[in-house]
């Protein structure tokens, strides 16, 4: 998975983890709003991102990546995607069918992939 893909797959986990419901027929519109990405941890080529948590269930999202394989450019990914929620956890389901992890909290929603512990606030 490219670092794009992993960063998206990232912001996204953490937009379903905080939109799941402890009743996977209700949507909890708790989670709902647009949420901007806060804090990457150990990874820096992650420019920007945001999440807009929809109370029907869907979801979209941007992600803008630096690389610097040959020279230095920006890359901004972004697409419709789906929400579920259970309890303290929200489960995303990207574009490409990719399921990703999120832990819900006041405002935020955290995910960590491929070893980088992301935030995002409301």
């Amino acid at each position: 998975m490219t670092l794009p893909e992993r960063a998206f797959a990232t912001l996204l986990a953490l937009v379903v983890l905080a939109a799941c419901n402890d009743s996977p027929s209700v949507i909890d519109d708790s989670i709902v709003g647009n949420y901007t990405l806060a804090t990457v941890n150990g990874q820096p080529e992650v420019l920007s991102g945001s999440l807009n948590v929809k109370d029907d269930g869907t979801c979209h999202y941007s992600v803008s990546f630096r690389s610097t394989v040959a020279g230095s450019s920006t890359t901004t990914q972004s697409s419709d995607c789906t929400w579920t929620r259970s309890g303290a956890a929200a489960f995303f389901t990207l574009d490409n069918g990719d399921l990703l992890p999120a832990t819900v909290g006041a405002d935020t929603l955290s995910v960590t992939l491929f070893g980088a512990d992301m935030v995002l606030r409301r």
